[in-house]
């Protein structure tokens, strides 16, 4: 009893030291049987020990209890601190109770519970005070309420009517949602008013021809629907929309610049200046390319350059040099539909000679009636070298049978030559040179050994210049199952 009744706090075991005191004085009475008073030195060392246990358990109850004040402190010194002080004053006065209660030697089990809560509330009050902050923060951005005042007076805002009214109520329920001490919502509100607001400035934007930022254009693409959103806000652009405007778009959402020019060659100098030029062609590019995966254009490292050729002459292609396609199709508003697919291209099922005829001609049909353009047909076709070049797929198929059983010559045309001199029995050189597109090319004289008439020397020489013209870019052989079959 005298060392528990010395240690630091035994005043909280004050009742079960009187018990063990009390216990001792039993023992001490007259008349009592040896047993009954051992039984009272018992109950005096159990009370005894009792009271140890007590004060143990209170130095723990108090060092508890100032690991939760020390963990109160910093909320209670935050700058928010007025936001949280009825969750601080709740939790200052969870530890104060739960602190007379541990003097008292009460229910330890609950005392400790009560100051676990605290702990836990201490952790809510702090996370709550920071997200008022950041709602504070966020809310003076540019982007959230200050956009409102801009939007409110931006020459089109009629046009973006619905999304001010919008903004306006996500930042009121953002307010009372603070004032209700739900500062996370508030914060949830405040990003859908700042994704509203941007799309609704790059919308008005845009509308009055000022190219909207990267950034803002990349925030609208960042989004789970970003794509979607930022492709409705093109097909929504007027008419005049200027060029400056639309390109922006366009490199976010594609990853390419687009640049226009006026000679056939796309040299830097003949690069044609924005400046107030009006862009539906961007637009009908950025419509036929718009439901293409991304890993074909917007990750396609063969896709890094988009040129458009204003000039006369030219033609579409893909430069795998460059990673670049070139464009050359004149205005896409007056640009016929493609009939890609019609029995002039491939031919009809009437005519074909065997099953197998037939069953290639139904690979051919279209999947639908849906009218193409050229223009877009020819975007496509462009965008679909890129995606072949990333893929390197003609380079490693192209030369199988199932694939065309392509050989590529480059520049070399002998092997060629050579076979059209041997159809129609004439002179090779001339054969190469007419290939070369070479029009004043020397007619040879008719070779000694040569048995023909000089008619049917003559003769040949036409027949042959012929099949080669028919053969050549110009004549378009790959659109005409006619002329397909006489150059086979």
């Amino acid at each position: 009893i005298k060392v528990v009744g010395s240690r630091e706090n035994a005043a909280v075991a004050k009742p079960h030291l009187d018990t063990a005191n009390a216990e001792i004085e039993n023992c001490g009475k007259d008349g009592l049987d040896a047993k009954t008073a051992k039984g009272h030195l018992l109950a005096a060392l159990e009370a005894c020990n009792t009271a140890d246990e007590v004060i143990s358990q209170y130095a723990f109850i108090e060092q508890e209890i100032t690991r939760a004040r020390a963990a109160l402190t910093p909320v209670t010194g935050h700058g928010e601190a007025a936001y949280v002080k009825d969750e601080t004053d709740a939790v200052e006065k969870l530890l104060a109770d739960a602190e007379a209660a541990a003097k008292g030697g009460q229910n330890y089990a609950k005392v400790s519970a009560d100051i676990e809560a605290a702990i836990a509330q201490t952790k809510a009050a702090l996370e709550m005070a920071e997200q008022h902050k950041a709602y504070k923060d966020l809310r003076v951005k540019p982007e959230v309420e200050p956009r409102l005042a801009v939007l409110e007076g931006h020459e089109h805002r009629y046009a973006i009517k619905p999304s001010i009214d919008t903004m306006r109520k996500k930042l009121a329920d953002a307010a009372a949602a603070v004032a209700g001490k739900k500062p996370g919502e508030a914060i949830t509100l405040l990003e859908e008013a700042r994704a509203i607001g941007t799309s609704a400035f790059v919308m008005a934007e845009m509308r009055a021809n000022t190219p909207p930022t990267d950034k803002d254009i990349k925030e609208i693409l960042s989004r789970p629907n970003g794509t979607d959103e930022l492709d409705a806000m093109i097909d929504n652009l007027e008419p005049e929309a200027q060029r400056a405007v639309v390109k922006v778009a366009f490199k976010a959402r594609f990853g390419c610049d687009i640049k226009n020019f006026n000679n056939e060659n796309l040299a830097p100098a003949t690069e044609i200046a924005d400046a107030n030029l009006k862009g539906p062609n961007i637009v009908a590019f950025y419509k036929a390319m718009q439901d293409l995966p991304l890993d074909h254009t917007l990750n396609n490292d063969s896709l890094q350059k988009f040129a458009v050729n204003e000039a006369a002459k030219g033609g579409s292609m893909y430069q795998g040099n460059e990673k670049r396609i070139v464009m050359h199709e004149g205005d896409a508003g007056a640009s016929p539909n493609y009939a890609f697919g019609s029995d002039d291209a491939v031919g009809s099922l009437d005519d074909a000679a065997t099953p197998e005829e037939r069953a290639e001609l139904e690979k051919c049909k279209p999947a639908n009636e849906e009218p193409v353009t050229f223009f877009n047909w020819n975007t496509l076709h462009e965008v679909g070298h890129a995606v072949d070049d990333k893929q390197s797929f003609m380079k490693s198929n192209g030369g199988k049978k199932e694939y065309g059983g392509w050989t590529e010559h480059g520049m070399d045309i002998a092997a060629i030559a050579e076979k059209i001199a041997t159809k129609f029995s004439y002179d090779k050189a001339y054969a190469t040179e007419y290939m070369a597109h070479n029009k004043g090319a020397h007619v040879p004289d008719k070779p000694a050994g040569e048995t023909c008439t000089d008619e049917e020397w003559e003769s040949r020489r036409i027949k042959m210049q012929a099949h080669i013209d028919m053969a050549s870019e110009p004549a378009q052989p790959w659109s005409s199952m006619a002329i397909a079959k006489k150059i086979e």
